[in-house]
């Protein structure tokens, strides 16, 4: 009787020391999900113009990012062997408006050796020119 008191005790003061979390993962990620959504809609109303520019940063380095994969396949003697490093992707905004999109990927070559590339690509949103380079390394 007395280890059974003992084990309550040691189970309670754990219970209060570490806490229990109620909340199942899933309804903690609605909760997030909904910060998120409040976020956003309180940015798009009482920020227009920072939301705005956001949402055009974001669709010019998805822009960027899609034509840089496509000049990938364009020049690749095997678009299918592209295989692409997420880990060595950058890609960054200048002050002048330019994208700057930075990516490893392997492809085979016309022997079918897997060589290692690396491709610049710049996007310019205001004037919609694009430029890539990939180079072996």
């Amino acid at each position: 009787m007395f280890r059974f008191i003992i084990l309550i005790i040691v189970v309670i003061y754990l219970i209060g020391h570490f806490g229990l979390d109620s909340d199942s993962s899933d309804t903690k990620d609605k909760r997030e999900d909904q910060v998120k959504k409040d976020i956003k809609r309180d940015m798009k109303k009482n920020h227009p113009e920072k939301y705005a520019k956001k949402q055009r940063e974001k669709g010019a380095e998805m822009t960027v990012m899609r034509k840089c994969h496509n000049a990938e396949k364009e020049r690749a003697n095997y678009p299918a062997t592209i295989d692409r490093s997420w880990l060595n992707q950058t890609s960054k905004t200048k002050d002048d408006g330019r994208r700057v999109f930075y990516e490893e990927f392997t492809a085979k070559n016309g022997n079918g050796v897997k060589m290692q590339f690396a491709a610049v690509c710049v996007y310019k949103p205001d004037a919609d020119t694009f430029a890539a380079q990939i180079k072996r390394r």
